[in-house]
């Protein structure tokens, strides 16, 4: 069994998301390979029906894989094949498993499974591929009103 990680942060320096995204329950992880269980809270937790897929469930799902590879600004580039076999409930888990990193780092590849509580899987994602980006802080002279 892989060390519970604590302290997730969905938000971080380069990117911020409001409360739907604070869904991370538990995150379990290893060299090659992690569990998530992402859940959706008390206040948001009716929306899961009017979704196939919530949108912030299936982003951390997904990209907890961008927050494994280092301190880097990584963003989604490709999807090789995805596979769904029914709706995401307000719980689910989440197995991603690294493929390989591509072209000086400059990539990551994953394999990933969103499964329900009860272990059946419900969507496989094969060649999740992330692509490292050169981040741009904005300077903070462009917030205020004098120059």
């Amino acid at each position: 069994m892989y060390p519970k990680i604590t302290g997730v942060e969905t938000s971080g320096d380069y990117i911020t998301t409001g409360a739907r995204w604070n869904n991370i329950k538990e995150l379990r992880a290893g060299a090659e390979e992690c569990l998530v269980a992402v859940g959706l809270g008390d206040a948001f937790r009716e929306e899961a029906v009017h979704y196939h897929y919530h949108p912030a469930m299936l982003d951390n799902a997904v990209n907890i894989a961008i927050r494994s590879i280092d301190d880097q600004l990584y963003l989604p580039f490709y999807y090789q094949e995805i596979r769904v076999y029914g709706r995401i409930p307000a719980d689910i888990y989440s197995v991603v498993r690294r493929q390989d990193r591509g072209q000086g780092n400059q990539t990551a590849t994953f394999d990933i499974d969103i499964l329900n509580p009860a272990g059946e899987v419900l969507a496989e994602i094969e060649g999740y591929t992330i692509k490292q980006v050169q981040a741009q802080r904005p300077a903070g002279m462009y917030y205020e009103k004098d120059w």
